[in-house]
């Protein structure tokens, strides 16, 4: 990631006790010594109001106060999805519940705009498309999108399209700037290294292209 000129990574969190949240201090630990920050991916987000207060807390105590964790305006990031049930009760829910502690940066919905509840920012999550914006919030690229078990792809890979899409984030100028994804193989949006598109840096061509466009 560091090659690709990526700043943070943002880790998938599946709640206390679940493999993705036992990755957690080894990742956190991998940017030791570097610029390179952590951020978590709460992907459970339709929960009680309670197990979200506890979530939370328990996400301040073990991780948002490491040194390696990515904070903007002095608040610890949490990124929050929803899937296609977001909505603005669902808003109002994690900003009452978050009190502030932490820079909230909750999935866009439709008409996401009138919703009365504010989180710190907003981000889309959609790899079926090359390309999402969400205003001057967030811009999100993927490479393709092929989903395990699915007889085609929903969005073909194209090196030509996907360095456009680099550009075209870039040119944007918004404040998230997201590469959606490093590593998912569930869906084949992956953009580390692989045999189908190895070159000469030993990275692949997807990162090699993040290198030459990201400033």
């Amino acid at each position: 990631m560091r090659y690709a000129h990526l700043n943070a990574g943002i880790a998938s969190w599946m709640g206390r006790g679940t493999p993705s949240d036992q990755r957690i201090p080894a990742e956190l630990r991998g940017a030791d010594g570097t610029s390179f920050r952590w951020s978590l991916y709460y992907e459970p987000a339709r929960q009680s109001i309670g197990r979200i207060n506890e979530d939370l807390s328990y996400i301040a105590r073990h991780y948002a106060r490491d040194r390696n964790y990515l904070r903007v305006s002095g608040k610890p990031v949490l990124f929050v999805w929803a899937g296609g049930n977001n909505n603005c009760s669902l808003t109002h829910t994690w900003t009452s519940v978050n009190k502030g502690r932490f820079y909230l940066v909750l999935k866009d919905f439709y008409r996401w705009q009138d919703c009365p509840y504010h989180p710190s920012s907003w981000h889309a999550y959609g790899p079926a498309s090359r390309r999402l914006s969400v205003g001057a919030y967030a811009y999100s690229i993927s490479p393709g999108f092929w989903r395990n078990g699915e007889t085609h792809s929903e969005l073909r890979r194209d090196t030509v399209k996907w360095a456009a899409a680099i550009r075209a984030m870039v040119a944007s100028k918004a404040h998230w700037q997201l590469i959606t994804t490093f590593n998912e193989w569930g869906e084949n949006t992956a953009v580390e290294s692989a045999v189908e598109w190895r070159t000469s840096s030993g990275n692949g061509r997807y990162l090699d292209l993040l290198r030459q466009n990201l400033p």
